[in-house]
């Protein structure tokens, strides 16, 4: 089959190295996903993208040194999308010679979860995404003080957004508070949300879960997926507390920025991922499965 190798962007790598700092919960996920090559020497020198053999519609893989790459739970990686299998190739030859940094591989982060958790457990991937529901960013409003009153006008305008947004699109009426105890939803909201998590295709119930995690709401990522707002968008109404915390406190160097930087890889990638994977075709029929799944629970 046709043989591609990366020529280094002009930029250099997507993500300079040791930019990044991984929140705790993607840490947590990470250190699973990849225990086998962190801090690693690069042990490869030639990044490649092979077609494969066989009937049916041409698959890929991404080769390392002629050897195919596998997940860290050793499942075979092969591609339906020859461009998402370039983008996991060109993060694999971003990488330093003195040591590979798993941070600045979002894609292959989101396609060894995807096949070694996801499609390995889908309930498992279902029930902690549920778990962040009570206590959702978007469902969570500062208390109206002087001190607060502009953060509050803009959680406001972007979480009522997206509420209503599932409200009118979804049928999902999810509760809100302005104290700091967790929110009890109504039951038929979650069965919902639970509904259009369970009709979500393996890869993009991947990309909730890491969307999930990094903004800390289903809500958001939902909202990311079905392309409801964009990267740029999940990051800012993520960051509105931190963001206005800096605002009156400034930034703290080596954290705030950090954070700010790792929320952005996060969010462009999930987006990234799934664009790569399917495009419009995927994003139609996702969007398709959900409108049935949520019909099947109104009769």
């Amino acid at each position: 089959g046709a043989m591609w190798t990366p020529r280094l962007l002009r930029g250099g790598p997507l993500v300079r190295r040791g930019s990044v700092r991984a929140s705790s919960n993607e840490a947590v996920i990470r250190e699973k996903v990849h225990p086998t090559i962190k801090g690693r020497r690069r042990f490869y020198k030639q990044v490649a993208v092979q077609a494969l053999d066989g009937s049916g519609a041409t698959k890929y893989e991404v080769q390392l040194d002629g050897r195919s790459l596998r997940t860290p739970g050793r499942r075979a990686m092969h591609f339906d999308s020859q461009e998402l299998a370039m983008a996991v190739a060109l993060e694999w030859d971003a990488q330093a010679p003195e040591g590979i940094e798993p941070a600045t591989m979002p894609l292959m982060s989101l396609m060894s979860t995807w096949l070694d958790q996801t499609s390995q457990d889908r309930p498992t991937v279902i029930t902690g995404a549920l778990k962040f529901l009570p206590t959702d960013t978007c469902c969570f409003f500062n208390e109206e003080a002087p001190a607060t009153r502009n953060l509050v006008r803009r959680q406001e305008k972007h979480f009522f957004k997206l509420l209503d947004w599932l409200a009118d699109d979804w049928g999902v009426e999810l509760s809100t508070t302005n104290g700091i105890t967790k929110v009890k939803h109504e039951d038929e909201a979650v069965r919902r949300v639970e509904a259009m998590l369970d009709a979500l295709d393996d890869a993009a119930l991947t990309a909730v879960q890491c969307a999930t995690m990094e903004g800390k709401s289903v809500v958001l990522a939902l909202a990311l997926v079905l392309r409801r707002v964009t990267p740029k968008a999940a990051e800012e109404i993520a960051r509105l507390e931190e963001e206005f915390q800096m605002e009156q406190w400034g930034l703290v160097e080596g954290g705030h920025d950090l954070d700010r930087a790792a929320s952005k890889v996060q969010f462009a990638s999930t987006s990234a991922f799934l664009r790569l994977l399917d495009g419009e075709d995927g994003h139609e029929h996702r969007v398709h499965a959900l409108r049935q799944a949520c019909e099947k629970l109104a009769n």
